[in-house]
């Protein structure tokens, strides 16, 4: 493999909370010149790897896939857009890249009421499945979740270590 898939548990610093993070990336330097060589081999592969963990999460948890946008408004106003994750292409970075998704069951999307306040504060009081995703192109790229329920980590971290993930 020229790259690892890597999972940790630890404290968001811009957010005060806990978190999990699945990462793809360089380890060495060998690994790194193979991801510059082949970039867009390894986003596409990435998204793959992604795309397969998201999917069986949210056949285990019954739930959408949400993705928060911002509308740019003057009131900072956000709205949830529910989105598929059948395609398995790097338009799922490059148009997503750094923006912030939700799990939600279909009964819960009244939350859309607490989009327009803080969101992150809001989902995570919910106990909403959030995450965030970051595309850092040479670099890698990771997904970061945050919850109030440790299960929902558990969960996440089964399926990623079903998909070659490990503990770091």
């Amino acid at each position: 493999m020229n790259y690892q898939l890597e999972m940790n548990y630890h404290e968001d610093v811009e957010e005060s909370k806990p978190c999990f993070t699945l990462s793809i990336g360089a380890n060495n330097q060998e690994e790194f010149k193979w991801i510059v060589d082949n970039l867009v081999v390894f986003r596409t592969e990435s998204v793959k790897y992604y795309h397969r963990i998201l999917k069986k999460v949210l056949s285990e948890t019954n739930t959408y896939l949400y993705v928060i946008n911002h509308t740019r408004s003057e009131k900072e106003y956000y709205d949830l857009e529910k989105i598929s994750i059948a395609n398995e292409d790097t338009s799922f970075f490059d148009k997503h890249n750094n923006h912030g998704f939700c799990l939600l069951k279909k009964e819960n999307e009244d939350l859309r009421s607490c989009i327009s306040k803080d969101t992150f504060i809001e989902m995570y009081n919910a106990g909403c499945l959030f995450f965030k995703l970051h595309d850092y192109y040479t670099e890698g790229n990771s997904i970061t979740f945050y919850s109030k329920n440790q299960e929902q980590y558990v969960q996440v971290e089964k399926v990623a270590t079903m998909y070659g993930f490990h503990m770091i």
